[in-house]
C-alpha cells in the first residue's frame, strides 16, 4: 500500500508476510507499464537488524537468505542468519549502500572515508576497491563492469577499474544509482 509519494521519495506499507515471497512492481503515475518483478521474500532475521546498533547503514541479503548490514557507530559489517543469530562479518566502516558484486565480493560505501571497500566473499579480507569519490552513499555496476558512484553531495562518478571519474553534479538531488 502506497502512504506517501513524490517526485523523488516512495512510502509503502510492507505486508505482515514472513517466510512469504512475493513479486514487487512499481511504476510512476501516468506510466504506461510496470518495472518488471522482483521477487521478496520476508524472513525471520529481518526483525532482528539493527536491535542495539548505532547508526545502522547499508542493507543486502544473500541467496541463502543471510542479512547484512554496517552499523556506522561500531565500525562493523553484521550478518544475521534466517534463524535471526547475528554476528561479526567483517570489520569495515559502513555509511552507505552495500552490494554484491563481480566476483561474488559484497562491496561497502564508506562514506566518511570517501571510499567503496571490497569484502570478500567470508568477511575475512577488506580492501580499498575505490578512494576519493567524495562521500559515497550508493553505487551499481554497468554492464560494461563500470561502476557508477553517487555522492551525498549529489555528484556522479564512474570507476572504470583504474580511475574514478566525476563526470556529473546534480548539487545533492540525486540520492541512489
Amino acid at each position: 500500500t502506497v502512504i506517501t509519494a513524490t517526485a523523488t521519495e516512495l512510502t509503502v506499507e510492507l505486508p505482515s508476510l514472513q517466510g512469504i515471497t512475493v513479486d514487487c512492481r512499481v511504476a510512476p503515475t501516468g506510466a504506461v507499464e510496470w518495472s518488471n518483478a522482483v521477487p521478496v521474500t520476508f524472513n525471520l532475521a529481518i526483525e532482528d537488524i539493527a536491535l542495539g546498533q548505532n547508526w545502522p547503514m547499508g542493507i543486502e541479503a544473500d541467496d541463502a537468505g543471510n542479512v547484512y548490514f554496517g552499523s556506522a557507530d561500531d565500525e562493523v559489517l553484521y550478518k544475521v542468519d534466517p534463524d535471526g543469530n547475528q554476528t561479526v562479518y567483517a570489520e569495515v566502516h559502513v555509511t552507505g549502500a552495500l552490494r554484491w558484486g563481480p566476483g561474488g565480493d559484497l562491496f561497502a560505501a564508506a562514506g566518511w572515508g570517501e571510499e567503496i571497500y571490497r569484502i570478500s566473499d567470508d568477511g575475512a579480507t577488506v580492501e580499498t576497491y575505490v578512494a576519493g569519490v567524495g562521500s559515497p552513499k550508493d553505487f551499481d555496476w554497468a554492464e560494461n563492469g563500470n561502476m557508477y558512484i553517487v555522492t551525498n553531495s549529489g555528484n556522479v562518478w564512474v570507476y572504470d577499474g583504474a580511475t574514478a571519474t566525476r563526470v556529473y553534479d546534480a548539487g545533492g538531488e540525486i540520492k541512489s544509482c
